[in-house]
């Protein structure tokens, strides 16, 4: 079940309870914004089953800190992510954002979920498009293989560009 579902139910889960916590706040606030829609817990449940310390999202919060990072094309490897990705965390990223457009895309995101206690998210439209598929935003095939990653590589959120994408991939 969902945290939403759990707050909505009236049940205040452990995942609650670590994020009023860290946020000093009582858990039955942090159940009553996240069933009202104003808080989240990006908290997949495979990577809360490794090394992820629940965090919440919300206008009753602090403000947190994302660190966009990703190989590219053109330059970085696994090491050189990692890398990244311990010093984005050691100075105060909240949550990392994978931004791969590279080569072993797969890899480099394994290891930094594996490698962090941070929420991770990604944009799996940028794989689509680095595999050479050509799909309009947005489509079935791009939503199932997002679904699929997410349980995959425990990531914890995924994104996608705007409907009016202006990837070179999706023209065509």
């Amino acid at each position: 079940m969902t945290q939403y579902l759990e707050a909505q139910s009236g049940t205040i889960t452990p995942e609650m309870i670590a994020v009023a916590q860290s946020e000093f706040l009582e858990p039955e606030f942090v159940r009553k914004e996240i069933a009202e829609g104003r808080l989240v817990i990006p908290a997949n449940k495979v990577h809360l089953q490794k090394k992820l310390q629940p965090i919440g999202i919300g206008i009753a919060l602090r403000t947190k800190i994302n660190a966009n990072l990703g190989n590219s094309a053109l330059s970085s490897d696994a090491a050189c992510e990692i890398a990244k990705v311990q010093y984005a965390v050691k100075y105060g990223a909240d949550t990392v954002m994978d931004l791969s457009t590279g080569s072993d895309i797969d890899l480099i995101r394994q290891r930094i979920i594996d490698e962090v206690s941070v929420p991770v998210g990604n944009v799996p439209l940028y794989q689509v498009c680095k595999a050479g598929q050509r799909h309009h935003c947005f489509v079935r095939s791009v939503f199932n293989g997002s679904a699929r990653m997410r349980r995959r590589f425990s990531v914890t959120t995924t994104n996608a560009p705007c409907r009016s994408c202006s990837s070179a991939c999706c023209k065509a």
